[in-house]
């Protein structure tokens, strides 16, 4: 709506901005009023999409505010009517601008196309020139230098899309015709909100009545409804009596058959585990014999495993003692037969000094001396033999009784 009243005090300013010229025809004072003029004549669209907008927006208003009662409207009451009144109108307001917004982007851009010859996208000082002639409007060059300076914000020398809708929209309304528009926007506004607050009284009792008579109609509904609901609750109470009965005598049944259920398989559970124990028992008993049996049985292979071992040590050294005495009785009857032929030839050496000289004498007593030093050699070494032979018997004895001890 704010959109459609802008629309028609730029029309009202447009007629108001033109004179007549020299020739008696009309002609636009300014660039402002040349471009508005453009504005005007490439926005017809525009003005009739406003047109639209505005009537769409009074038909949902009222549709909105003229529709049957329902149960948020019955509970909230005038207040919520008043609610949804004012937002559909501030909604259809808001799209009515954005539609207004959108038609004169459009009508922008069309000027925009007029003045842009060479289709470039952007207007120079020659373009916006020739656009102002056609428009019936003659500027100097100063004029136009003025021009390209307000719209030329970026110094290029040449003005895009985004800059000419800019400078429009900051230069097309002058303070005076701002007022203007403003009185002419609350006049508008007040006769609307007048209509609109007339309508909404007329809903108000139109919906009121019908609040009357629904509430008239709730409270028979409510009264069937208990009573529907008394006799339901009654039924109910004798069904759920019945299955709960059925449901105790069950439970108590169950109860029964489970106790009985839990004394058998105590019983069971007691012989089983007698039985497994008496098994347990007998198992160890046997266990304890076979073990008994096994050390006993070691026991005497190890004593006869020491009995052989010993009677073997005893027959090696048996053995031992006996080629040992063997030995030495070789030994000595050796030694006694190489003492009897040193005897022998020492007596027959002696007898033959005898009857020799004292010199002979001298020697025999020498050699006799030498023979006794013989006779004692062969003393002590039948005494080394003898020991070295013992010794040697000793060993092999210790021997095969650490061989015993071992095995």
């Amino acid at each position: 709506v704010e959109s459609l009243a802008c629309t028609t005090i730029e029309r009202a300013k447009a007629e108001s901005a033109y004179q007549a010229g020299p020739d008696g025809a009309s002609r636009p004072q300014s660039l402002r009023v040349a471009v508005a003029q453009a504005l005007e004549a490439g926005g017809a669209v525009a003005a009739d999409a406003e047109a639209k907008v505005e009537a769409g927006a009074v038909a949902a208003l009222a549709g909105t505010a003229g529709g049957a009662p329902d149960a948020a409207a019955n509970a909230t009451g005038v207040a919520a009517v008043e609610e949804e009144s004012l937002a559909a109108v501030e909604n259809e307001a808001a799209v009515a601008e954005e539609s207004a917004a959108a038609a004169e982007e459009k009508a922008i851009m069309q000027v925009f196309t007029r003045f842009d010859q060479d289709g470039s996208g952007e207007i120079d000082a020659s373009e916006l020139g020739a656009a102002a002639a056609q428009l019936g409007l003659a500027m100097s060059e100063e004029d136009l230098k003025t021009a390209m300076a307000e719209m030329d914000k970026d110094g290029s020398g040449e003005v895009d899309l985004e800059e000419f809708s800019k400078w429009y929209r900051a230069v097309a309304r002058e303070p005076g015709e701002a007022e203007a528009a403003t009185a002419a926007e609350e006049a508008a506004a007040a006769e609307r909100s007048a209509e609109v607050a007339e309508a909404a009284a007329a809903r108000e009792a139109e919906q009121l009545a019908a609040t009357a008579r629904a509430a008239e109609d709730l409270a028979a509904a409510l009264d069937s409804l208990k009573a529907g609901y008394a006799q339901r609750q009654g039924d109910l109470e004798a069904q759920l009596g019945a299955t709960l009965s059925a449901l105790e005598a069950e439970h108590a049944d169950a109860e029964a058959r489970q106790v009985a259920r839990l004394s058998d398989m105590e019983a069971r559970h007691s012989h089983d585990v007698s039985q497994a124990n008496e098994r347990h028992a007998a198992a160890l008993r046997a266990v304890e014999a076979r073990h008994a049996s096994e050390v006993l049985q070691e026991r005497q292979a190890a004593l006869d495993r020491h009995a052989d071992v010993l009677s073997e040590l005893e027959a090696r050294h048996a053995e031992a003692r006996r080629a040992a005495e063997e030995r030495q009785s070789e030994e000595l009857r050796g030694t006694a037969e190489r003492h009897a032929a040193a005897c022998s030839a020492m007596g027959a050496r002696h007898s033959a000094e005898l009857c020799g000289l004292q010199e002979r004498q001298h020697a025999e007593a020498n050699r006799i001396i030498e023979a006794a030093a013989a006779a004692d050699l062969v003393a002590e070494a039948r005494s080394e033999a003898d020991a070295a032979i013992a010794a040697s018997a000793e060993a092999r004895v210790a021997e095969a009784e650490a061989r015993a001890c071992a095995e």
